[in-house]
Parts: structure tokens; sequence; C-alpha cells
């Protein structure tokens, strides 16, 4: 089924959401492993505009309405929003760059409880943070390529695995930087 299992995701209604950066896939499961859906053409590679195919996904992101984000970054540098049952809903990004609203190489995405789609946008070294309509809102300073974790009272916490250090953000601010060896950020964020 993966030609590179690269990420695992798990939605608030229990599914489970795996990325395959090699294949330009995600796979939707049920709890039980029962594949439900593929978001992306297997082996076909998108560009920034594309509605249904990607270039080297990597991450997945959930909203409150059951929406899913797909960060496609490792070519193109966008998250694209789709309805749970993998309906098109819009592009976010989509522009690689170092300006406000570009992204380069997005590594990471989640939904934080003002409803804002917060992207880890790794090579940028910074969080970028989009309003609920996909408009961009502002970045904060943070290395970002590894994992991306939004706790319900908005605490945002940013692993990098090359620089070994997780980065935490309360109300925009930076509120900790959590040194660690390895790739131990990346199990720090999954303790969560």
């Amino acid at each position: 089924l993966f030609n590179q299992a690269h990420s695992i995701h798990f939605a608030p209604d229990g599914s489970i959401w795996a990325t395959d950066p090699n294949d330009h896939v995600v796979h939707k499961f049920a709890p039980d492993g029962q594949k439900l859906l593929t978001l992306g053409k297997k082996g076909i590679a998108g560009d920034n505009t594309s509605r249904d195919t990607f270039n080297r996904p990597n991450a997945v992101g959930f909203g409150p309405a059951g929406d899913v984000y797909i960060s496609d970054g490792y070519v193109n540098s966008r998250i694209v929003q789709f309805t749970n049952d993998g309906k098109f809903v819009r592009i976010i990004g989509g522009k690689k760059g170092v300006g406000p609203a570009e992204l380069q190489l997005p590594h990471g995405v989640a939904i934080d409880p003002q409803g804002r789609i917060v992207v880890a946008d790794s090579d940028n070294k910074r969080v970028a943070i989009f309003a609920k309509d996909g408009s961009f809102i502002k970045t904060l300073a943070a290395p970002s390529r590894g994992g991306l974790v939004i706790t319900p009272d908005g605490t945002i916490y940013v692993s990098d695995v090359n620089a070994g250090v997780v980065t935490v953000f309360k109300n925009d601010q930076i509120a900790d930087i959590v040194k660690v060896e390895g790739s131990a950020p990346d199990l720090l964020l999954s303790a969560l």
C-alpha cells in the first residue's frame, strides 16, 4: 500500500490518516485498518494549483467541522483543505518564497481553537498563521522541521528535528524552548 510511509495522524472522529510522499497520496483508514479514502492520485505529481493531486504531501491536520488539511510541501508550497469525505475546499499558500503568505517547505499543519490554520514553514524557520478563510495573518519565528501540535487551550508546540528543539507558544509569544538531543522532539510531541 505504501511506497514511503511518512506520517500518521489521528482525526477526532477516530479515523487514521497516513501520508505517502513518494506516491503523492494521503490515505484515510477506519480504526480497524480498512482503507476508506485516498486523496491524490498514486504516482502522479501535481503542482501548486492542483485540486486533486499532490507533490510529496507530508502531514495532515483537522478542523473542528471535520475538514482535513494536507501539508503539500516537499515540492509544492501549500496546504490543501478538503471536507472529511474528500471534497476540495481551497488552497492555502501556494507560492514558494520567504514573503508574507509564501511558504518554503510546509512540514506540518494544525488548526487552533480560534480556527486559524497554523503551518510549520520549515525552510523559512517559522510558523505561518492563516485565518479560517485562508487569508494570511502573520508569522512566528521558530525552527519547524518536525511536528506541530496545538492543545485545546491554544498552546502551540513546534518541533524541529534538525535543531533538536521544541518551541512552545502561548498567545503567539514564545513561552518556552525545550532543547533535546536527536529526534526526541517528535517523541515529545507524540506524548502530548
